[in-house]
């Protein structure tokens, strides 16, 4: 299964606006790796893909399993996953 997040520019701060579908999931510094890190705690499969879009954009700009992302942040965002 595939889920989708939209994230919109934040007023500042360095956050942006997240929404899973019509879910706002809050304004986070890290969108891909905390959402994961939030749709696991629901019970989401750790294999499921998360795919994160630009709002206004069609194409998907990040993809990566919920699992993977949610072990993996920003300061070590060089890790390859294989």
């Amino acid at each position: 299964m595939s889920h989708t997040i939209t994230i919109y520019s934040s007023d500042g701060g360095g956050s942006w606006i997240t929404f899973l579908e019509d879910e706002r999931l809050g304004e986070l510094h890290d969108p891909l790796t905390e959402a994961a890190r939030l749709l696991l705690a629901r019970g989401y499969h750790p294999e499921d893909k998360l795919h994160l879009r630009h709002k206004g954009n069609t194409h998907v700009s990040l993809t990566a399993s919920i699992g993977w992302a949610a072990e993996h942040s920003q300061t070590n965002r060089n890790t390859r996953h294989t």
